[in-house]
């Protein structure tokens, strides 16, 4: 998968009514509801989370996401293997390596970003059909802060992306995912580091984020869940 190649396929999730903007795990919503694992990740570092890979993988719930998370880990584990005499913590996937064939109901779901340490900032590489279309608006090209347009969701965004690759850690979110005119849309969202270039250091994100159901806000409003783990505890 390049950084140009657009990622589309059959299938969708929630519709786009009232044109949703992006909520990475519900970065200004409802924040304020239960957390588990990572909540606390982004903030303080803290490694908390699922006990193996099996047992993160137990937590998502969309089959399209789950073989996504099944290549991804794949891949760590064989480059893991590859590089066992090499001091040092486990290397996510490179980018390059990563195989579209092998996770095709996810497409339409699955969005990329680079970051860019010199400017600070994560910018949007590809998106999905679905993810255009819930958008209503391109996001190849532009910086997190231009797709999530609030301030304080946008830099919790930034934190939460920025651990992932840091530990490195995959994250799975759970509550509200998108946020329309007049209800949020919850579902899971799935946050994965990847190598950039040839090198060990994490420079990309894969994601995948799948609506399940529009629901109730306010005080009726979902909790929603934060799960980090290492991807040294995911190879176990």
């Amino acid at each position: 998968m390049t950084a140009d190649e657009p990622a589309s396929s059959a299938g969708s999730g929630a519709g786009s009514g009232g044109q949703p903007r992006l909520e990475p795990g519900a970065e200004s919503g409802a924040e304020s509801g239960a957390a588990s694992g990572a909540e606390s990740g982004a903030a303080s570092g803290a490694a908390s989370g699922a006990e193996s890979g099996d047992a993160f993988r137990a937590r998502i719930r969309d089959a399209r996401m789950a073989g996504l998370f099944d290549h991804w880990l794949a891949l760590a584990a064989a480059r893991a293997a590859a590089r066992r005499e090499r001091p040092g913590a486990p290397a996510p996937p490179r980018r390059a390596d990563l195989d579209p064939m092998r996770f095709p109901a996810a497409l339409p779901f699955v969005w990329l970003v680079d970051y860019e340490p010199s400017a600070s900032r994560f910018v949007y590489r590809l998106a999905g059909d679905h993810v255009r279309e819930t958008l209503g608006r391109p996001v190849k090209g532009r910086a997190l802060a231009e797709v999530i347009v609030d301030q304080t969701g946008s830099a919790r965004a930034y934190e939460r992306f920025l651990e992932t690759l840091r530990r490195p850690a995959a994250l799975l979110v759970t509550g509200e995912v998108y946020q329309a005119a007049n209800a949020p849309y919850y579902g899971q969202r799935l946050v994965l580091p990847l190598c950039g270039g040839e090198g060990d250091e994490p420079s990309a994100i894969l994601g995948v984020t799948i609506p399940e159901i529009q629901g109730p806000t306010g005080a009726n409003a979902l909790p929603v869940e934060h799960l980090f783990t290492p991807l040294t505890t995911l190879l176990r």
